[in-house]
C-alpha cells in the first residue's frame, strides 16, 4: 500500500463514521460520495492536505468551534453533534494520525518515497507469497539497493545466528536485555 492510499483509506474510513449518523444532510452525503469516488494520488493527498493544515492545530484540541469557523459553508457542528461522543473520539485520533502522515510525508523526498514504498511493496509481496524465506533472501538485495556509496561489504555475508530460547528460570528482563544486545 502506498502512502496516498493510506491517506485516502483514512478519509474513507473517517467519513463512512461520520457519515453512518448524518445520512440525513445532504453536504454530507455529497463529501461522502466525492470521497469513494476519489482516486489515490497525488492530487488526492494534496487536497487532504490543503484542508487539514489550517485546522490541524485545533485537531488535538478537538475544538469543534473553532475548526467550523474555517468551514462556514459547510454544518459541521450540525454533523458533529450526531455523532456519539465515543464516535467523535476515534475520529478525531484518526484525524490526528492522518495529519501526522501528511506532515511526515511533506518531509520526505519524493524519491526517497518512492523507494521506501517499493521496499515495503516488495517485502509484503514476499511475505504474501513466498513465506519468510523468501523474505530473508530478498533482503540482502533490496537492502543494497537501497545503501548510498557503501563499500563496506559484498551484502553475501550470512545473517546472524538466532539466539537461543529462554532457559527456564530467565527472567523476562533479562530475556529483553539480551534481544536488545
Amino acid at each position: 500500500m502506498t502512502s496516498h492510499n493510506a491517506i485516502r483509506e483514512s478519509v474513507i474510513e473517517m467519513s463512512r463514521r461520520v457519515g453512518r449518523h448524518n445520512l440525513d444532510v445532504p453536504e454530507m452525503k455529497q463529501l461522502m460520495e466525492r470521497i469513494e469516488r476519489s482516486q489515490p494520488g497525488v492530487e488526492f493527498t494534496n487536497v487532504v492536505r490543503q484542508t487539514l493544515a489550517p485546522v490541524s492545530h485545533l485537531i488535538s484540541a478537538k475544538n469543534i468551534d473553532e475548526i467550523a469557523n474555517y468551514f462556514p459553508d459547510f454544518p459541521l457542528k450540525t454533523i458533529v453533534e450526531k455523532v456519539p461522543v465515543t464516535e467523535r473520539d476515534a475520529i478525531f485520533q484518526a484525524l490526528g494520525m492522518t495529519n501526522m502522515l501528511l506532515t511526515t510525508l511533506q518531509m520526505v523526498p519524493p524519491e526517497m518515497l518512492n523507494k521506501i514504498e517499493t521496499m515495503t511493496n516488495t517485502m509484503m509481496g514476499a511475505m504474501q507469497n513466498g513465506g519468510m524465506n523468501d523474505l530473508f533472501k530478498n533482503m540482502g538485495s533490496l537492502m543494497g539497493n537501497m545503501s548510498m556509496d557503501d563499500d563496506s561489504g559484498s551484502g553475501d555475508e550470512e545473517p546472524p545466528a538466532p539466539r537461543p530460547r529462554k532457559k527456564s528460570g530467565q527472567s523476562k528482563q533479562k530475556e529483553f536485555r539480551d534481544k536488545l544486545c
